[in-house]
């Protein structure tokens, strides 16, 4: 599959829920969620390809006034999601192991940050998609608002020995 049929095809299976669930109107009665909301990724439809390593990903989330919070998983998919309410974000997407080395990743990000006004919760729903190509152990800035940033490395493991 070339590269720009997965990104198309990332952006959408990815992307359609983050919108469908920024759409939704809290239901009368409902609990309020914590101050901040992960946004569900989305699982990836279709067939995933296998790579021939395992990749770390680690995503570091920095806001301006907090600590850093970080996610690192390992995948040997070209596809990869998680959604994590504790921490507050959601980051999916797919990765292409490219023969120079390098890895391009594919991604969608984004989370949800409650604003109170007249003692009214309201939701402001943030996502980006976009793509970067790193060379393993690289750490990259993804994201920098004036109160957020996002870090992504990607790093080529070795498969253990057999003992």
């Amino acid at each position: 599959m070339k590269s720009t049929q997965i990104i198309a095809t990332t952006a959408a299976v990815l992307l359609l829920p983050t919108l469908l669930f920024a759409q939704s109107p809290p239901q009368p009665g409902a609990s309020l969620p914590p101050r901040i909301r992960a946004l569900a990724p989305g699982v990836p439809q279709g067939p995933s390809e296998g790579l021939s390593d395992n990749y770390q990903l680690v995503l570091t989330m920095t806001d301006k006034d907090g600590q850093p919070q970080e996610l690192a998983l390992v995948t040997a998919n070209t596809t990869f999601s998680a959604a994590l309410g504790e921490q507050g974000f959601s980051f999916g997407g797919t990765i292409v192991a490219e023969d120079d080395g390098s890895v391009q990743v594919n991604y969608t990000l984004g989370w949800s940050t409650e604003s109170v006004n007249n003692g009214s919760s309201n939701y402001k729903t943030t996502s980006i998609m976009s793509s970067a190509r790193l060379k393993s152990g690289q750490e990259m800035v993804i994201l920098h608002t004036s109160t957020r940033t996002a870090k992504l490395m990607v790093k080529k493991l070795e498969l253990p020995k057999a003992g």
